[in-house]
């Protein structure tokens, strides 16, 4: 016995989805690259694909800061969280906080801590 899937929900499943998610961070601005090797700044909103199997992290730079790269699929790429509201868009917000570029283990100071 074999299992047929209606076509529009293999075109989901198979094709992926765009969604819409809002990046802040702390600097501001950051430069952002996206899956698709595209960049944004933030804040800003960015378009991410959502397909099963792809890889969905970001990397986020800013000048005198450490890079961060992040993994959306985690808990920001979801496709529960997407299930249309009856009010506004559907989006996510990722907010970021990057840490300093410092000096080795033990080199920082009180005043060098962030907030």
């Amino acid at each position: 016995m074999s299992v047929r899937l209606p076509a529009p929900l293999l075109a989901l499943v198979l094709g992926g989805c765009a969604y819409t998610i809002r990046i802040e961070s702390i600097p501001q601005p950051a430069l952002v690259e996206l899956p698709d090797q595209t960049r944004v700044t933030t804040p800003g909103d960015a378009t991410v694909r959502w397909a099963p199997f792809d890889k969905q992290e970001i990397r986020v730079t800013a000048t005198g800061y450490r890079p961060l790269t992040l993994d959306l699929r985690a808990k920001h790429v979801r496709f529960a969280r997407y299930i249309k509201r009856p009010f506004g868009p559907v989006r996510s917000e990722v907010q970021l906080i990057l840490v300093p570029t410092h000096g080795p283990t033990g080199t920082w100071s009180e005043a060098d801590v962030p907030d």
